[in-house]
């Protein structure tokens, strides 16, 4: 058995709750000419077989997923392979590839994660006087435990 396929059982709930989704999701799409009809098919198509079972929906037509899924793969494609790379900078998004200067006493410890870690070689461990104070405080509370017992 697949993990977690024995949690996917069909229930009304998951139905309501995924026919909620795809109806935000295809909100912009109009009513007209079966458009949103067709647009709920392709979504469905896009599902798993055990999320669309487990989601009571019915099984879409093999042209259906064959379709959306050749045109995926040929956006994919074509993005990939017949599109310019982004430029390093753009009149609408303006892009800064310098890299920000490193602080030297950082307000804020934890967003730099090397000042606590071990180095290799013959470097010692840099940690600050208040980790130092705590260290020394447990290894005291330590040896009074060891010569307790």
């Amino acid at each position: 058995m697949v993990p977690g396929r024995m949690y996917m059982v069909p229930a009304d709930s998951n139905h309501d709750m995924v026919g909620n989704t795809i109806d935000e999701l295809l909100t912009a799409v109009p009513n007209a000419f079966g458009l949103k009809a067709f647009a709920e098919k392709v979504v469905i198509s896009l599902s798993d077989d055990n999320v669309r079972e487990a989601m009571m929906y019915p099984k879409q037509s093999w042209p259906l997923k064959t379709c959306v899924s050749s045109f995926l793969i040929g956006i994919n494609l074509c993005q990939r392979y017949f599109m310019p790379p982004r430029g390093d900078n753009s009149w609408f998004y303006p892009i800064d590839i310098r890299l920000q200067k490193v602080d030297k006493n950082p307000s804020c410890p934890r967003l730099y994660p090397r000042r606590y870690s071990v180095t290799a070689g013959t470097r010692s461990l840099r940690i600050s006087s208040t980790m130092r104070r705590h260290v020394s405080e447990m290894l005291g509370l330590l040896e009074s435990q060891k010569h307790a017992v």
